[in-house]
């Protein structure tokens, strides 16, 4: 945790949720976010966050997620009942929960990188960020090429200590039409 930062003062454990997740015996609450719209300054980001967090107090919750929106055009011909909008990192916006709320956050991660070296630089921002507890998803369709494995980056979170990992299937995207 950065110097100076509440959550660090309080002994806070980067690794509790990943633990908790990991565990069948104890159910485990969080609260789901996306990142703002792209050009939303870390200020703005930190504020956004910060009523969030607020709105989420009146609920017993573990931690947070913050999702990765992708643009799935490429899956789904249908028009959208609303024009996707970029936002900015999951892993930029994600940074402000911790210190905000006290309590982790998981980043849910679509591995749409063209290639292990630009995955890797993402995970060394998340790193950067103070990130440990990743969901890995694969793109919208297999027809969003190129792009790193899940396999392949599901190993590189391994290889790095003081991340975790889970990993979820979207049915709807493995449907034969």
């Amino acid at each position: 945790a950065p110097a100076g930062c509440s959550y660090s003062q309080r002994g806070w454990d980067p690794m509790w949720l990943a633990r908790a997740l990991a565990d069948p015996a104890r159910p485990t609450f969080l609260f789901g976010s996306t990142p703002p719209r792209d050009g939303t300054t870390a200020a703005e980001a930190a504020q956004i966050c910060a009523k969030f967090v607020a709105r989420s107090r009146a609920h017993a919750s573990d931690g947070f997620i913050v999702y990765d929106i992708q643009d799935e055009s490429s899956r789904n011909a249908e028009s959208r009942p609303f024009p996707f909008r970029r936002t900015i990192d999951p892993s930029e916006y994600a940074q402000h929960f911790p210190p905000a709320s006290g309590k982790s956050t998981v980043l849910y991660k679509a591995c749409s990188e063209a290639d292990e070296a630009a995955f890797a630089s993402w995970l060394d921002g998340a790193q950067r960020r103070n990130h440990h507890t990743l969901n890995l998803v694969g793109p919208s369709s297999s027809g969003d090429t190129p792009r790193i494995s899940m396999e392949r980056a599901a190993a590189l979170v391994n290889e790095r200590p003081g991340m975790a990992f889970g990993c979820v299937t979207i049915a709807e995207r493995h449907l034969t039409k």
